[in-house]
């Protein structure tokens, strides 16, 4: 996988069906990240941003997260936020767990911090995986069935080819 941190991490949080990602960036690392779901379903976007411009790099970001991350909360229909912090927040060292933890939201957040200069669009995509797991609960095994995992909403096609797995699956 080529690309940055920032992207992978994109990559993975955004094939959660019920969340929603926030990313802490400037606007043109949002409209980067929007790219990715050219390709696919273009009814389940479900992105925010900060929109961080010239003010909050020289006098960080944390009030734009904050602000944000009450309306993201208030205004999506979703049991999660997942909020990725790129370049500018981590060079300026905006404190992300902080706000999050300072504020009363209804939804659970998962965070990651993943300047894009910080590793791989790969090392994005496995760490954004590692700080899902603690979300998965141990459940029984169905028999005859399988977990998918690795499919990206801007796999080309991603959405035919999952529906035909299922199909070919349920003839076995």
């Amino acid at each position: 996988m080529g690309g940055d941190k920032f992207f992978g991490a994109y990559r993975a949080f955004s094939g959660i069906k019920d969340a929603v990602v926030l990313n802490h960036a400037p606007v043109g690392c949002n409209w980067g990240a929007g790219m990715f779901k050219t390709i696919s379903n273009q009814a389940d976007v479900r992105q925010a941003c900060t929109v961080m411009h010239e003010r909050e790099v020289i006098f960080g970001g944390e009030e734009s997260l904050r602000r944000a991350l009450e309306r993201a909360d208030k205004l999506y229909n979703a049991p999660l936020l997942l909020v990725i912090a790129g370049n500018v927040p981590s060079i300026i060292g905006d404190d992300v767990e902080g706000i999050i933890d300072s504020l009363p939201l209804k939804k659970d957040v998962v965070w990651m911090e993943a300047a894009g200069f910080s590793g791989s669009m790969r090392s994005g995509y496995e760490e954004a995986l590692l700080r899902l797991a603690p979300l998965m609960d141990e459940c029984d095994m169905t028999e005859g069935s399988v977990n998918l995992i690795g499919f990206c909403p801007d796999d080309f096609k991603v959405e035919a080819d999952v529906k035909e797995i299922k199909r070919v699956t349920t003839q076995l």
